[in-house]
C-alpha cells in the first residue's frame, strides 16, 4: 500500500507541476509584452522629445533673429537721437545720460549675446 501512495503522490507532484510550468509560460509571455509595450512606448517619448527640442531651437533662432532686427532699429534711432543732440546746447548733460544708458544697453546685449552663445553649448553638452 506504500507504493500506491507514493505513485499517488508523485502523480499528484506531478500535476502540479505542469500547472506550475503553464503559470510561468504565462507569465513569461506576459513579461514579454509588457517589455515590447514599454520599448514602444521610450521610442515614442524619444520621438517627441525630439520633436520638442527642434521646435524650441527652431523657437530661439526666430527669437534670436527678432532681437537682432530690433537692435539694429534701436541703434539707428540712437544714432538719430545722437545727432539731434548733438545739436542742442545742453550736449553735455544729455551727452553723459545718454552714454550712461548706452552703457546699460550694451551689457544688456552682451548679456544676450553671451546666453545666446552658451545656450547652444549647454544644450550640446547635456546631450
Amino acid at each position: 500500500m506504500a507504493i500506491g501512495n507514493l505513485e499517488i503522490r508523485m502523480a499528484h507532484f506531478e500535476g502540479a507541476y505542469e500547472q506550475i510550468d503553464k503559470r510561468l509560460g504565462t507569465i513569461e509571455t506576459d513579461v514579454r509584452a509588457l517589455r515590447t509595450d514599454l520599448v514602444s512606448r521610450t521610442d515614442d517619448l524619444a520621438s517627441r522629445i525630439n520633436g520638442l527640442r527642434t521646435r524650441l531651437d527652431d523657437r530661439t533662432d526666430g527669437l534670436a533673429s527678432q532681437f537682432n532686427a530690433r537692435v539694429e532699429v534701436l541703434a539707428t534711432r540712437l544714432d538719430d537721437r545722437t545727432d539731434d543732440l548733438a545739436s542742442r546746447s545742453d550736449v553735455n548733460g544729455l551727452r553723459s545720460a545718454l552714454i550712461g544708458r548706452m552703457d546699460r544697453q550694451f551689457f544688456w546685449v552682451l548679456g544676450l549675446l553671451i546666453v545666446s552663445i552658451l545656450l547652444p553649448i549647454a544644450r550640446s553638452a547635456g546631450h
